[in-house]
């Protein structure tokens, strides 16, 4: 009974305030839905535009441009962007070497991988690891 009480505070909170949430939004609409959950079940495939679309079963175009509507990123962008968060994750809670950690979010080499992680926060990978454990040597 909790699970479908939750389940449609949920569905409201998506249709009204949550709409504006970029990640919720996209949620809220089934063809997104579909694909946000095959991207966050395996994130480090090698996802394709047309693959996408085809799991929201739209056109290419139209896919783009009700993603990118409701998400406010393009759907490779974010693939990107959520291979970074776990990558994030990763880095701070596990010792597995960068490259075990770019392998897992989708990167076959470390300096691509390592890239990417830079643009997005502004330092590597292993800087990264180690401020967040210093970090939490203070706390």
């Amino acid at each position: 009974m909790s699970e479908i009480i939750f389940t449609q505070a949920l569905r409201v909170y998506l249709n009204t305030e949550g709409i504006d949430q970029p990640v919720l939004a996209g949620f809220s609409d089934n063809r997104l839905a579909k694909v946000l959950q095959a991207i966050h079940a395996d994130p480090a495939h090698p996802w394709r535009i047309e693959e996408l679309s085809d799991i929201a079963s739209m056109s290419r175009t139209s896919f783009i441009s009700k993603f990118t509507n409701n998400l406010s990123m393009t759907p490779l962008g974010y693939i990107t962007h959520w291979r970074m968060q776990i990558a994030r994750q990763l880095l701070v809670d596990s010792t597995a070497p960068i490259i075990e950690i770019a392998e897992q979010v989708g990167y076959q080499s470390e300096a691509a991988f390592g890239r990417v992680f830079r643009k997005h926060f502004d330092q590597g990978p292993s800087g990264y690891r180690r401020q967040s454990r210093e970090a939490q040597v203070f706390h």
